[in-house]
């Protein structure tokens, strides 16, 4: 049933299970954590800083007409049960969880997802107390009722806010793209943009600049009874094109989970996809708009009903891992659970199978999946949800993470808070480079993973046993470009766009005036260019098309910001497309252009 050809692969050695000493151990009872979770379809759950004093919280959605559960983080392994405190404990058919900061005002805010056409999905604004205010009523959510599963956010039109694609796996089969407008107004807009799929059947969406053009396209991850997969373009102008089939991305899988990320450190994003017992699916991005099936070579196929996906760097190696959900063999119900998968990211796309004993193997009915470092040691924990079966069948669960012993801190990796200022505040969409002395590791900020679920918002890098990483660049999704540089292993940074933290080094600049960014990006009337250097009048700015002919000559700014009204030197209205605004000097350094999209 997968249409995208085998990789051939003669010489292929298929590298053993190990059984090794436990890598990690189920501290479910200990912590207070499970939920016996009878969502039918399989129940999402995220980790996020919901109350921001600084640790991660446990979101568990239940199952109808049980409440869900918020798990409050408060100190070294002791957490309490507090959804009703916050006002997240929704008893209705649920699925996504998902916290983002929809509204840039520096707190996460939250959305479910339900499923049903009259459920409808629920968006909670944080007031910033960490109480959750429900603001469905009136903010476009309440509009778009479906059998709703996975959720996912970036800014696809690089406006500053925050959007939400929706899958949808019934009913009209109509997926949405809720655009933020702001004000916590949002509207659909996957009709004229092409994105409803109507004969999909989506599991799971996600985001990725698969092309590495510095904008968002987007992947569904569709069930085999439905359209095969799709990818979608973002064209950069506020619309999309399907590039499914020349991109080798259709394929026509069950496929439940999404797990995107660099598994082989080149730079570009890689995809993987749970499936049935035909096999999951690994998929290479080979740079040029295409992609290879790397499943055999990878050892990566599982053979059995999967669902959530994560790519984590488990034992801080600086190489993506692989964690699968592992649920029941789809020919034989009766066969009983099957325990997950963990496999080992040894280089050159070759993983090893490291299930058996490590203590993540976990036996329950598992769907969704998200981890993150709950015990802020410094190495990635998991948590997995599992479909409750009756007496005796294991309730989710945490799996705590052993690499560093409790009460220790890790050395060996890096992990970075990103926050925007002129891009998104979740920064959603920005690419992180690493470099040291093993070579280079890229990450993407993303919100809304695996299935119907939503991990951690910390950058995390293992180091292995590098001293430092030689730079940090952050490609924010405003354009700009900062890196650090030194940066000890063990560090904790918060980076802010457009600053730089005092104990390390900015990147030099040889102009003495650069662009920082445009808001909004695309533009329709006006944009905002923000400047960074001194503003002396000595250097001017100005306008050219794609084609680098100059438009217009903005002039020498007075202060860090000008304005484009969208017109040429004429007074008129410039045709939609690619401009740049650059500063007009022979010392300009490369931050100093820009590029803007107008959209008519």
């Amino acid at each position: 049933m997968i249409v995208l050809p085998r990789l051939a692969c003669t010489a292929l050695v298929l590298l053993p299970q190990l059984a090794l000493a436990a890598l990690y151990q189920d501290v479910t009872t200990e912590l207070g954590l499970g939920v016996n979770s009878t969502a039918f379809l399989g129940p999402g759950c995220a980790m996020a800083d919901a109350d921001g004093d600084g640790d991660l919280e446990v979101y568990v959605v239940d199952g109808m007409g049980d409440p869900n559960r918020l798990f409050r983080n408060d100190g070294p392994q002791n957490f309490v049960e507090a959804a009703a405190n916050f006002n997240l404990n929704d008893n209705g058919y649920g699925k996504a969880t998902t916290f983002v900061d929809f509204d840039n005002d520096g707190d996460q805010d939250f959305l479910l997802t339900r499923f049903g056409p009259t459920e409808g999905d629920r968006l909670f604004r944080n007031d910033g107390t960490g109480n959750f205010v429900d603001i469905t009523v009136g903010s476009g959510f309440d509009l778009v009722k479906n059998y709703h599963t996975g959720a996912a956010w970036t800014d696809y039109d690089n406006d500053g806010l925050v959007d939400c694609f929706i899958g949808t796996y019934s009913g009209n089969k109509q997926n949405a793209l809720m655009k933020n407008l702001g004000n916590g107004q949002f509207v659909d807009v996957a009709g004229p943009l092409g994105l409803r799929d109507p004969l999909g059947l989506c599991f799971q969406p996600g985001w990725i600049d698969y092309d590495l053009d510095g904008d968002m396209d987007l992947y569904l991850a569709n069930d085999v009874f439905g359209e095969s997969n799709k990818l979608f373009r973002n064209n950069g102008d506020g619309t999309f094109t399907d590039v499914s089939v020349v991109s080798g991305t259709n394929a026509d899988l069950s496929t439940m989970g999404l797990a995107i990320g660099d598994v082989d450190n080149d730079g570009d994003p890689d995809l993987y996809m749970s499936n049935i017992y035909e096999g999951n699916l690994m998929l290479r991005n080979r740079g040029d708009g295409t992609f290879q099936d790397y499943t055999l070579a990878s050892g990566t196929g599982v053979y059995k009903t999967c669902w959530g996906s994560d790519f984590l760097d488990y034992n801080n190696d600086g190489r993506l891992d692989l964690y699968v959900a592992c649920m029941i063999p789809y020919t034989n119900m009766g066969d009983g659970p099957v325990p997950n998968k963990l496999y080992r990211n040894q280089g050159n796309f070759i993983f090893t199978d490291v299930s058996n004993g490590s203590g993540a193997d976990n036996a329950g009915y598992s769907y969704g999946s998200c981890q993150g470092d709950y015990d802020g040691d410094g190495d990635l924990d998991i948590y997995v949800t599992n479909w409750y079966q009756g007496d005796g069948a294991p309730p989710s669960a945490m799996l705590e993470n052993l690499h560093v012993p409790r009460g220790g801190q890790a050395s060996d990796a890096i992990r970075i808070t990103l926050v925007g200022t002129i891009s998104n505040r979740d920064a959603l969409g920005a690419k992180v480079e690493l470099s040291y002395a093993f070579g280079k590791q890229y990450r993407w900020k993303q919100c809304g993973t695996s299935y119907v679920s939503c991990s951690e918002p910390t950058i995390h890098f293992g180091m292995r046993t590098a001293a430092q990483a030689d730079y940090i660049k952050v490609y924010w999704p405003s354009g700009l470009v900062e890196t650090v540089y030194g940066v000890p292993s063990g560090s904790r940074l918060t980076l802010v766009e457009g600053q730089i933290a005092s104990d390390v080094e900015q990147e030099p600049r040889h102009g003495q005036l650069h662009v920082v960014g445009m808001n909004p990006n695309p533009m329709r009337a006006e944009t905002r260019i923000v400047l960074s250097g001194p503003t002396s009048g000595a250097e001017r700015l100005a306008v050219f098309d794609a084609a680098g002919r100059r438009l217009r000559d903005l002039g020498a700014p007075r202060e860090g910001v000008l304005r484009w009204d969208g017109r040429d030197a004429s007074g008129a209205a410039v045709p939609a497309g690619a401009y740049f605004v650059r500063v007009d000097s022979p010392f300009a350094s490369s931050s100093s252009s820009r590029r803007v999209i107008v959209v008519r």
